[in-house]
């Protein structure tokens, strides 16, 4: 619908109904989805300025992503709960475990692994970076 067309009636009701329908946590996770991608293509075609009036609901689209994870935190029957409520957790220790390792093939094989460079070769070190990097949103 462009700036300036009318609602019909049937636009009004179909705006009324998606309003009063009760959300899932599901739904919402797909709507954040569709939000984000909606804003980045938006993004792409839009002018200098109006790019600057769009970025507060972008911003406000990604500030749902606590909430959605706040309820499913809450929701103890989401097949999903206990491991998004963990996440943060496990990606701290599994950086902190990456360290660990980084620091005991350091000690162990000093000539084998003087520099960074050299353990990120480390088969194990580069399966922790690539769930770190996808933990993040990046693509390994």
């Amino acid at each position: 619908m462009s700036r300036g067309t009318a609602l019909t009636a049937a636009d009004r009701a179909a705006i009324r109904m998606a309003m009063d329908t009760p959300m899932t946590d599901d739904e919402a996770i797909s709507l954040i989805a569709e939000l984000v991608l909606l804003a980045t293509e938006l993004m792409k075609v839009a002018t200098p300025a109006q790019q600057r009036a769009l970025m507060p609901t972008v911003v406000r689209a990604g500030n749902m992503a606590p909430y959605v994870r706040d309820r499913l935190r809450a929701n103890a029957d989401h097949p999903d709960a206990q491991l998004i409520a963990a996440a943060r957790d496990m990606r701290n220790a599994l950086s902190s475990a990456r360290g660990v390792l980084a620091s005991a093939l350091r000690a162990a094989a000093p000539d084998m692994f003087e520099s960074d460079a050299d353990i990120a070769e480390h088969l194990t070190i580069q399966m922790i970076d690539a769930a770190l990097q996808r933990a993040s949103g990046a693509k390994p």
